[in-house]
């Protein structure tokens, strides 16, 4: 509960990384990207892009993956696990203009569940049949 609420609260701050130069400014407007609308904002500031990590979305789930990577030496399927859906959404992002890098909402997490199966699929089939409670 504290990582989910830990999260949550992280999810407000970001950790500026880099600063890019914008080549051209763009309008206010809405862009529609595999049937969703997404409102574009409004360009303000200095013209340029920052690159930011943020703490709820990556840090604690970034520290949390690589305690259960050691606490359960999963280095080799983590690894496979993250090349197979990193290849797959690398392969589906779109940059879409005055909006940034675009998928489809639910192709990573279908594509982490199908690769997850292809590597432990004993594993899967435990669970459902004799649910154990993790301890971390």
């Amino acid at each position: 509960m504290f990582l989910l609420l830990g999260s949550l609260i992280g999810s407000y701050f970001n950790i500026p990384i880099v600063e890019i130069p914008n080549q051209a400014l763009s309008a206010q407007q809405v862009v529609a990207f595999f049937g969703m609308q997404y409102q574009v904002p409004a360009a303000s500031g200095s013209g340029s892009t920052i690159i930011a990590g943020n703490v709820g979305g990556a840090l604690i789930p970034s520290f949390m993956s690589l305690y259960l990577l050691w606490h359960y030496n999963l280095w080799l399927r983590g690894t496979i696990a993250t090349i197979g859906v990193a290849a797959v959404c690398y392969s589906l992002a779109t940059p879409v203009p005055g909006l940034g890098i675009a998928i489809p909402i639910f192709v990573p997490a279908i594509a982490t569940a199908i690769i997850a199966l292809l590597l432990d699929r004993n594993m899967s089939a435990r669970s459902r049949i004799s649910p154990e409670p993790l301890v971390l």
